[in-house]
């Protein structure tokens, strides 16, 4: 939650972004950007803010939530590192991984976080962690050509997939569905990203054809 007695704090500088609504309508998250550089995580039950903790750093964001009334999103420790976290309806946080990184969804029924970690050797990597088993999964299958940079947008009770696979030469990007582990790229595209996958496997999003 943002304080608005902090000394030099412009509010109408803060945009505030949706990144995630409930299916039930009483959780609304997202991040407010303040001068469209610094960012504050933002959750609001029934139009009421709720106080949320962080790593002890100024930057937190919230992107996804589950029905089970969890949110994931990333926060800075106080010594300016990110990391992926995990908050409660309570506003209360904790830390996915001691890997630096994003968790950017979860399931509908919470079992399932996705993100990007920063391995030891320095190169960021999608991954699937599993409430249930506890078991960490790195996504190694999803590199095509220049593509090679991919983020998990949303994943489903199924553990499959979607999202979008970066090229840094060209800056585009190109949607992808992962389901039963099989990536599948729809065909002719120029460029896309696709932002969520539903529990019978329909992904939502955008392309651009070459035709």
């Amino acid at each position: 939650m943002i304080n608005n007695t902090i000394k030099g704090l412009i509010v109408d500088k803060l945009s505030f972004f949706f990144n995630y609504l409930s299916n039930d309508g009483q959780f609304l998250a997202g991040v407010y950007q303040y001068k469209n550089n610094v960012e504050f995580s933002v959750l609001y039950y029934r139009d009421n803010l709720i106080p949320l903790q962080t790593l002890g750093g100024l930057e937190s964001a919230i992107f996804g939530g589950s029905d089970t009334n969890f949110f994931v999103g990333y926060s800075l420790d106080q010594n300016g590192e990110l990391y992926p976290v995990l908050w409660d309806i309570y506003g209360r946080i904790s830390k996915v991984m001691n890997f630096p990184g994003i968790a950017y969804s979860l399931s509908y029924n919470g079992q399932y976080l996705t993100g990007l970690y920063r391995d030891k050797s320095g190169e960021s990597m999608p991954f699937i962690y599993d409430y249930k088993t506890n078991n960490f999964e790195k996504i190694t299958n999803l590199r095509i050509a220049n593509y090679k940079y991919a983020i998990i947008k949303s994943i489903n009770d199924s553990k499959n997939i979607c999202g979008s696979i970066i090229c840094f030469e060209s800056d585009k990007s190109i949607p992808f569905v992962c389901v039963n582990g099989k990536p599948f790229i729809p065909g002719s595209i120029i460029e896309g990203y696709f932002f969520q996958i539903s529990n019978d496997n329909k992904a939502v999003g955008y392309i651009v054809t070459n035709i």
